[in-house]
């Protein structure tokens, strides 16, 4: 576990199963432009505890919690699952809320996936999308060492309006 100010910084395991939940919905309502996810899809709306369980076994998420425990921030990642993919991890889901931002939690959630990815093993790369609307957290991104590769055209559809993302990639160094 490592802290970021008054915060800390830890892996998300079964039992937070409730927390991980409210924060994910807090994530899609406060940021719609942000994710690919909306809170009306299948894999969002259930609501039975064992899928939110199984999605925390399937992939590590870290979170930022505040003293008395509240959640205020998350990051996930995957490894990719084929023999051609398995040297890549990817990472999807990274928010603050809205009232915790400036604190260097985005920062330091960043810092610690790509600490976790380091360990795991074999992976030589984590890749993430970022909504070309979120000029900040491209820029964290690309401060921490990742570069951008691409940008994917209308990639997201809100509502009428049509999304870019940007493609981002960091090569891990041996």
């Amino acid at each position: 576990m490592s802290g970021v100010g008054a915060a800390s910084i830890r892996r998300l395991d079964t039992a937070d199963v409730e927390a991980f939940r409210e924060l994910r919905g807090a994530a899609l309502a406060s940021e719609p432009a942000a994710f690919a996810a909306h809170p009306d899809d299948p894999e969002e709306a259930k609501c039975e505890p064992e899928h939110w369980r199984w999605r925390l076994l399937r992939s590590p998420v870290l979170a930022a919690a505040a003293p008395g425990g509240r959640l205020l921030g998350m990051a996930g990642w995957y490894r990719g699952g084929g023999v051609k993919t398995s040297h890549r991890a990817f990472l999807w889901g990274l928010f603050v809320r809205p009232e915790a931002r400036g604190r260097g939690l985005a920062r330091g959630l960043l810092q610690a996936v790509i600490a976790e990815v380091r360990a795991a093993g074999g992976i030589e790369s984590l890749w993430a999308g970022v909504s070309a609307e979120q000029q900040a957290a491209t820029a964290l991104y690309e401060r921490l060492g990742f570069t951008c590769w691409g940008l994917e055209p209308r990639a997201l559809k809100l509502g009428d309006r049509f999304l870019d993302e940007r493609q981002l990639v960091l090569f891990l160094e041996a």
